[in-house]
């Protein structure tokens, strides 16, 4: 649209809007600012929050502390020159629920993605033992190159043959 054309048609909704009664027009008005509240409170109300943080000196967990569940969740694991080491699909993580990484093999730097109830996108970022989150995507397409249940089952054999005195 060129500028002219912009300024006729924001002239003639001035216009429209002046013959409208002042009520009809607050009404309106107030209309908007709810309905634009109640979307903000819920996707806020549905929102997972997922940050880094260590259980133990060497274990790190992935923590929602937000109020929905995180869904999709992808973590990737880098290393000192910022190389995904690891790629890993991980269960669904409920709200005020944890994972913990123990099969971690840097851990320099932890990313996650994930979405909420409505597929909206998020990320989490830990570099220097400080998450940053944000929503949208920002790590692009990643191959999961380790699934949460297989390492998990590899723990566990590894576990249960140390504690038969196997290895």
């Amino acid at each position: 649209m060129e500028t002219n054309t912009i300024i006729q048609v924001t002239i003639w909704v001035w216009q429209e809007l002046q013959r409208i009664p002042p009520p009809v027009v607050g009404a309106l008005i107030g209309a908007i600012v709810v309905w634009l509240w109640n979307r903000r409170n819920h996707i806020n109300s549905v929102m997972p929050v997922l940050v880094f943080t260590r259980k133990l000196a060497d274990c790190w967990q992935v923590q929602n502390v937000g109020r929905g569940p995180a869904l999709n969740l992808v973590v990737g694991d880098k290393n000192q020159s910022g190389e995904l080491v690891m790629v890993i699909q991980m269960y669904p993580l409920a709200s005020e629920a944890s994972h913990e990484l123990s099969w971690l093999r840097s851990g320099q730097s932890l990313e996650a993605k994930y979405t909420d109830i409505n597929a909206r996108p998020y990320w989490s970022e830990c570099k220097n033992d400080q998450t940053t989150i944000g929503n949208g995507e920002k790590f692009g397409d990643w191959r999961v190159t380790h699934r949460q249940y297989d390492l998990e089952a590899q723990e566990e054999m590894r576990r249960k043959q140390r504690d038969w005195g196997v290895l």
